[in-house]
């Protein structure tokens, strides 16, 4: 058949299967087990997927200072899956949001007249992170001189 050919539904549908793979050139069908084995299923559970080496490797990773982002692609998973696996590790995670204690320290001491940078020294995050937080919380922001806006 050429590629402009008008092409009938027996022949339309013979295209399709063998584009598919599930049926041969010569005509026959392809048993499931000549398939390409891409085609086999994978293990669902994450504690299924990754071995106890492997999961350490990770860790090991984690802590010399990879990004859980470049972790998921190196290893083939989902950033959650890889904070799970660190998490039931018990290993800390970096750049985590304020926690409502946190926030309600923050603002405590911004109010006592401390500034945005030091709160955050304070707490170990970024000026700009207690800012964001503290503002979602509905506290005034005081413009650069202490005053308020």
């Amino acid at each position: 058949m050429q590629r402009y050919s008008n092409l009938d539904t027996v022949s339309k549908t013979f295209q399709i299967l063998r584009a598919a793979g599930l049926v041969s050139p010569d005509g026959r069908a392809v048993c499931r087990s000549d398939r390409s084995p891409e085609l086999i299923a994978q293990p669902f559970k994450l504690s299924q997927r990754m071995d106890q080496s492997t999961v350490t490797q990770l860790i090991k990773d984690y802590e010399s200072g990879k990004s859980s982002y470049e972790l998921a692609k190196v290893y083939n998973l989902n950033k959650g899956s890889v904070i799970k696996l660190l998490r039931e590790a018990r290993v800390a995670i970096r750049n985590q949001r304020l926690n409502d204690d946190k926030i309600a320290k923050a603002a405590h001491m911004y109010a006592a007249g401390n500034s945005l940078a030091k709160i955050g020294a304070h707490l170990g995050v970024e000026a700009g992170t207690v800012r964001r937080a503290l503002l979602k919380r509905g506290v005034k922001m005081r413009d650069t001189h202490g005053r308020r806006r």
